[in-house]
């Protein structure tokens, strides 16, 4: 039972531990963190027991890739930051019991259809929590993250979750209403405005993260959520033709009244301007990627430590320079077949809402994949958001866990 995914997920296992051997062989050898390694591995093979006992018919292919990738993100981080790499094995570690938890606690997805403003209601609030004074923190320009004492923490990266409950429950329940063409708008069929209050919601949710929060990358995201959702139910093109509309005229607004929109738009389209400032990071960032060539510099001999911030927000970069041009492609192939797993379990999803759900769950991973890797090869402006399973992070690193328990058991619904 559930073989595929054992042979799929030792072979993960074996790349990731012969990756951070050859590391440590660049770097001085370290016993420790090839005993924390084995120690990983050994979690994710109890995982792999423990789905074979709670839902044996869940999907087999999503624990492997989500294993290599996370492999993949520990050999970077710890080959850029010995530090930082020994603080995410324990984010792993926890975000590995946080699947486990999700997959125990929440044997049955289509109960969350029950509680779809809880959901909302929750996905806002920790939206605006770090507006709060006193808790909330501004770091890099950009005011995402909360401290609670000791603790710090980015909670959109939680409201995500909540954000495609609450829309999975919505548009089940209301999604043949957005069939109802009953208006006209620039010569597209639109229903009624009664029913474009939610867009409307969403798109002043967007443009206020990306103001008060000066968060470029979470406005993207859940906008982006909220149309390919609003696709998944609807099937209509018109509106993600009409969300893009309103997104970039609310951007151009935003650009033409906001100094902190027209530096970070400024740097996308000409970062050698001011290459030792502003453009400091994408140019750092495109050498990188020049320097791998097609097969890499090697692990362990890039020198992409002098991108800033180049653990959470530039590991593709780094990746790309000693793994080479087809490393990165092998990179961006896992995050496509991992929408696409996704993808799977909507089509043969028993119920709207399940399949509304997992739409959702493979469309974060798709929209926050394309995001980043999108800004850091400078095809779209660069924003601070972190790459799934690969970048240096806590929250995100525990909520992506969350989100592929929430997949599998959406998934073992198939089989009822």
């Amino acid at each position: 039972m559930r073989k595929t995914e054992r042979r799929l997920t030792l072979f993960s296992l074996a790349l990731g531990l012969v990756g951070l051997s050859l590391v440590c062989l660049a770097r001085g050898f370290d016993l420790a963190v090839l005993a924390a390694g084995a120690a990983l591995s050994g979690a994710i093979l109890g995982v792999h027991a423990f789905l074979r006992w709670q839902c044996p018919s869940a999907d087999e292919f999503l624990l492997p890739i989500v294993s290599l990738l996370t492999g993949l993100g520990l050999v970077i981080i710890f080959r850029l930051s010995p530090e930082q790499g020994r603080a995410q094995f324990l984010w792993v570690a926890l975000g590995l019991l946080g699947l486990a938890a999700t997959v125990r606690w929440v044997p049955d997805v289509e109960r969350l259809q029950e509680y779809p403003y809880l959901f909302g209601v929750a996905a806002g609030l920790l939206v605006l929590l770090p507006l709060v004074p006193g808790i909330g923190r501004e770091i890099h320009g950009a005011r995402l993250w909360v401290a609670l004492g000791p603790l710090q923490f980015q909670p959109a990266e939680l409201a995500k979750l909540g954000l495609v409950s609450f829309l999975a429950s919505y548009l089940a329940r209301r999604g043949r209403l957005l069939l109802a063409s009953t208006g006209n708008l620039w010569g597209l069929p639109v229903p009624g405005m009664r029913y474009l209050g939610p867009l409307l919601l969403m798109w002043i949710l967007a443009l206020g993260l990306l103001i008060l929060e000066k968060d470029l990358g979470t406005a993207l995201l859940f906008f982006g959520l909220f149309m390919a959702m609003t696709y998944a139910a609807s099937g209509r093109v018109a509106y993600v033709v009409l969300g893009l509309l309103l997104f970039v005229g609310g951007a151009r607004v935003c650009y033409s009244h906001f100094h902190h929109v027209q530096v970070r738009i400024q740097t996308w389209l000409n970062p050698w301007s001011d290459i030792d400032r502003t453009g400091y990071q994408i140019t750092q960032s495109l050498f990188a990627l020049e320097a791998g060539g097609l097969f890499g510099r090697g692990l362990g001999f890039g020198r992409a430590g002098t991108i800033p911030e180049v653990t959470t927000d530039f590991p593709f970069a780094a990746l790309v320079e000693e793994l080479g041009l087809l490393g990165g492609a092998a990179i961006i192939l896992l995050y496509s077949f991992l929408f696409f797993r996704a993808g799977v379990v909507a089509v043969e999803a028993p119920t709207p809402f399940i399949a509304l759900l997992a739409a959702g769950l493979g469309s974060i991973i798709a929209l926050q994949s394309f995001i980043i890797i999108g800004g850091v090869v400078k095809l779209i402006p660069l924003t601070g958001i972190t790459l799934p399973f690969i970048s240096y992070g806590g929250s995100s690193t525990f909520t992506n866990f969350l989100l592929v328990g929430l997949l599998l058991r959406a998934s073992e619904r198939r089989a009822t």
